[in-house]
């Protein structure tokens, strides 16, 4: 059984003239094997208030910070792929203008042949 993990956060705003707070939400989910079972399955907990989410061991900053350090690694995943990218790119112009001044080269020396 695998340790229980943020499934799903929901945050529902309010109009800024809604009497009502904002609200919030989460589901845990889990990988199971059940007794028998030849795979394991996916288990979740239904909508948690914030008050079980807490009691669950999934309080709002925790929540948060989960959200946050996800976001940032796929930020960072996302800009080494993008470094990546424009150093192959700018290799690609280097070869480019190689064989373009290589082309211009036998032009000009057939033209003068």
């Amino acid at each position: 059984m695998s340790e229980a993990f943020l499934y799903e956060f929901l945050f529902r705003g309010r109009a800024a003239d809604d009497p009502e707070p904002p609200a919030w939400h989460v589901i845990l989910g889990q990988v199971v094997r059940l007794p028998g079972a030849r795979e394991a399955q996916f288990v979740d907990s239904g909508a948690l208030t914030p008050a079980q989410a807490a009691a669950a061991g999934f309080p709002l900053e925790r929540v948060l910070a989960g959200i946050e350090a996800a976001a940032l690694a796929d930020r960072d995943a996302t800009a080494a792929a993008l470094s990546a990218m424009t150093r192959e790119r700018d290799a690609l112009r280097e070869a480019l203008a190689a064989v373009t001044a290589e082309r211009d080269a036998l032009r000009s020396a057939a033209a003068d042949a």
